[in-house]
């Protein structure tokens, strides 16, 4: 288990035939500019000329992902807010929500304004702050998205809420909160400076499970990519994984083999020692 040096890519011969690529996006797929360059974009085309889906997994807003899932061509359904949505951007068809349970939420949003911390929360197609700072922006900036700083709807549960500071307290806060709220919530940090809150089902690993059966895949011919706290659901679920080379120790401990950074595309490098792309 993650016993490949990153540059090397001397991966053993697969063992299982491969139906679908999972990728995460910011810090996997996307490079350090949050795009997708043209040797990932490559590696991705070649996938689906060969008969294998990718299926984008992310954090992110479904918004935020329908750019980089045109880009791509894809035909996927994607993975949205860590898995609280499974949506199909070809039908629109919703295939599972599963959003923060209100009274959470509001507790979420009172401890981050007792703490001064900035939040997000996001509805629908939309997400809302409390103020435009540079926290705001630095997330607009990396997503695409412009947030809004009206109230949101005070009676609707919202699919996923962000806490934002400087690293490395989030870190600090996911220990923190965790324990405060056992199993209510799934807490995770899924960038350096970001601390998500999600209903507890709402993990990669459940939304990826969804997808297979949706798509009548077994979960044992799908290889997940990914670099942070919030992909470790998906890598017990998928048949095989591979951490980035600057994700964390614990991550890497979980997955098979271990990719070049995002910023050395890695996805791209792996997929082609795999012989897959």
């Amino acid at each position: 288990m993650g016993a490949f040096k990153e540059m090397a890519l001397r991966y053993p011969p697969l063992d299982r035939r491969i139906e679908m690529v999972a990728a995460d996006m910011d810090g996997t797929l996307l490079n350090e500019h949050f795009q997708l360059d043209a040797e990932t974009v490559a590696a991705a085309r070649s996938l689906q000329q060969n008969g294998i889906r990718l299926a984008l997994a992310s954090g992110r807003a479904k918004e935020s992902l329908l750019p980089f899932h045109r880009q791509l061509n894809l035909q996927t359904p994607l993975i949205a807010y860590n898995g609280a949505l499974v949506w199909d951007p070809i039908s629109g068809e919703t295939l599972s929500h599963t959003p923060v349970p209100l009274a959470e939420a509001e507790e979420v949003v009172r401890f981050a304004e007792a703490e001064g911390l900035h939040w997000h929360r996001f509805h629908n197609e939309r997400f809302y702050a409390p103020t435009r700072n540079d926290w705001l922006r630095l997330y607009e900036r990396r997503t695409g998205l412009v947030g809004e700083t009206e109230s949101p709807p005070p009676d609707e549960p919202p699919t996923k809420i962000i806490l934002i500071c400087e690293p490395p307290r989030p870190l600090r806060l996911v220990r923190e909160l965790r324990q405060q709220f056992g199993g209510r919530l799934y807490i995770a940090n899924t960038m350096p400076e970001y601390v998500e809150f999600m209903h507890p089902r709402a993990q990669k690993g459940r939304a990826l499970r969804t997808l297979a059966r949706r798509l009548n895949i077994r979960t044992e011919n799908i290889l997940a990519f990914g670099d942070a706290q919030n992909d470790e659901t998906m890598f017990d679920a998928a048949g095989m994984s591979i951490a980035m080379g600057d994700a964390p120790d614990e991550l890497k401990a979980k997955a098979d083999l271990t990719a070049p950074t995002n910023r050395e595309q890695g996805v791209a490098r792996a997929l082609q020692a795999l012989g897959l792309a």
